[in-house]
């Protein structure tokens, strides 16, 4: 296994003669709070994903036109991993893999090696876990491949994302990633949902180094039109920061809470990637990573949005604008 380096270079080069016109996905989408974590193919990057066509390269070949500080420095260093098996002639390809204190994520190629003219082949879905059983839990909270109508009847590249239950110790690990089923489309789909699953047998046991992070214990309150928020914890990582906050009742009349705002690192804006509630806790993921925590903390609330019973949006203002200090450590 090598990581990831400066060879990749030659395909950017290559891609980019290849693309017409710069590709530049809208970033509006990767920063708006998602108010749920989509658990099955969710259509991720679609516009740089649809770039890849039917080639079989790793996803990490397209770093350079997509992704915020976290993605980037993912797979700037992610272990290239290359493992593959074939079931029912299907080649799943495990490409590559990161993991750090928050989450791990995995590049996984599916091919049809007998051509049989789908539209569309998709493993956006896996387990991982710790080989021995030791470690926490990985959960998978998305993944995706390019849409139908711009993929490929022979190959297609999806990213998988995993939240990890409590940070692993820093370190080389072995995993193990199960995909258990590929999705494939019907070059005339019919109906919602024109796919059909295909189970298989696609493991691999690998070794893998995961990165610290570290986690702060926090008791920082504000109040705005009667509602308190309050910060109770912090998450750093290299790929992404979570920070949680506990609210105070919101009134009965909505659900499906969410933060919009800000959040500012010693004056360095690190933008809200997405928000999931559970019961009175909040966990807001950043955009952005750090390998220090240390220093000013600043959690500015905008508004918090929500669904009343008719399913209606409900908007609270604020701000609730919460600052707190990490000592070096």
């Amino acid at each position: 296994m090598t990581t990831f380096d400066d060879r990749l270079a030659a395909q950017l080069r290559a891609l980019d003669a290849a693309i017409p016109e710069p590709v530049s996905p809208s970033t509006s989408v990767a920063v708006r709070p998602a108010r749920r974590f989509p658990v099955r193919r969710l259509l991720l990057l679609a516009a740089v994903l649809a770039i890849l066509g039917g080639a079989t390269t790793s996803l990490l070949s397209l770093h350079g036109l997509f992704g915020g500080d976290a993605y980037q420095y993912a797979w700037k260093h992610a272990t290239m991993l290359g493992l593959r098996q074939t079931d029912q002639g299907y080649t799943v390809i495990l490409e590559a893999a990161y993991a750090d204190a928050s989450q791990l994520m995995l590049s996984i190629s599916a091919i049809d090696t007998q051509g049989r003219g789908w539209s569309q082949i998709e493993a956006g879905n896996a387990d991982a876990r710790f080989a021995d059983g030791s470690g926490p839990a990985y959960v998978m909270t998305s993944g995706g491949s390019a849409p139908a109508t711009l993929g490929s009847s022979t190959a297609a590249v999806s990213t998988v994302w995993f939240d990890v239950a409590a940070p692993p110790t820093p370190g080389i690990h072995r995993l193990t990633v199960t995909v258990p089923a590929i999705w494939v489309r019907d070059p005339e789909p019919v109906g919602l949902d024109p796919t059909h699953e295909v189970l298989g047998a696609w493991t691999f046991t690998f070794d893998l180094p995961i990165a610290g992070g570290r986690r702060v214990d926090l008791a920082t309150a504000a109040t705005a039109d009667g509602i308190t928020a309050t910060a109770i914890g912090l998450l750093a990582a290299p790929t992404t920061v979570k920070i949680d906050l506990r609210w105070s009742d919101r009134g009965p009349t909505a659900t499906g809470w969410s933060s919009i705002g800000s959040v500012f690192h010693d004056a360095r804006e690190m933008p809200i990637g997405s928000a999931y509630t559970a019961g009175d806790v909040e966990s807001l993921r950043l955009l952005s990573g750090t390998d220090d925590a240390s220093g000013h903390w600043k959690v500015v609330i905008d508004e918090i949005i929500g669904d009343d019973l008719d399913g209606n949006l409900v908007r609270l203002k604020g701000p609730w604008v919460l600052e707190f200090n990490v000592a070096p450590g």
